[in-house]
């Protein structure tokens, strides 16, 4: 087949340049609007969000402000002394290593039918004292018999058995422990 054309050929390649030049001029040009609207677009809705943002926080400051003045001055200077004690003991127990431990060795050993009602530690004799209540003579016997084969625990004697008026037996315990498990810090 012959190509066959009306134009000479460089009247037609003049004319196919100017087409594609305008249309690489009108394409950037419609990028460059499209862009410039979805810009200004996310400006309007960040500017939008931000209003409604601060309406939020304004909403928020007058509802503390509400909730400040129904406080009862008394009652929160209460609370935050309460606060403040409950810090410093915090402390305390923290410092004192030996008697958490003691409070965790005895609540995970002790069987729920035993309820403790008095303790009295003396960690420079490295003993126990604790009276208390148990359901029955035989759970008696199990938690005297458990705290004798823990390694933790050198000796238990049992004193003072009488029938409680709650119901089941009223008790104490010596229990003597190996000061190096409970005075590590």
């Amino acid at each position: 087949m012959v190509d066959i054309s009306l134009l000479p050929e460089e009247k037609s390649d003049v004319k196919r340049k100017a087409l594609a030049s305008l249309f690489t001029h009108n394409v950037s040009l419609i990028a460059g609007g499209i862009l410039f609207v979805l810009l200004l677009g996310i400006s309007a809705a960040l500017f939008g969000y931000r209003v409604y943002l601060n309406k939020q926080v304004a909403a928020l400051d007058e509802e503390i402000s509400t909730l400040n003045a129904s406080l009862d001055a008394n009652m929160f200077e209460q609370m935050t002394a309460f606060d403040s004690q409950i810090k410093t003991v915090k402390k305390i127990l923290d410092v004192h290593v030996e008697g958490s431990r003691l409070f965790s060795f005895l609540e995970e050993n002790t069987f729920r039918q035993v309820v403790w009602s008095n303790l009295n530690a003396d960690f420079a004799k490295a003993e126990v004292n604790v009276s208390g209540r148990a359901s029955t003579y035989s759970v008696l016997a199990k938690q005297v018999s458990h705290f004798s084969s823990l390694p933790r625990v050198k000796d238990v004697s049992v004193s003072g058995i009488t029938l409680s008026p709650e119901g089941g037996v009223q008790f104490s315990l010596r229990i003597g422990v190996n000061p190096e498990e409970f005075m590590r810090r």
